[in-house]
């Protein structure tokens, strides 16, 4: 589907990954 994949993920989804990405980036930023 075209459409459902080209949709952007839940909030839920986001949220998680930007919660999992904040670490990251931090440590990178910091280094």
């Amino acid at each position: 589907n075209v459409a459902g994949a080209t949709s952007p993920p839940p909030p839920k989804h986001v949220r998680t990954f930007l919660f999992q990405s904040a670490p990251i980036s931090s440590i990178l930023f910091v280094t």
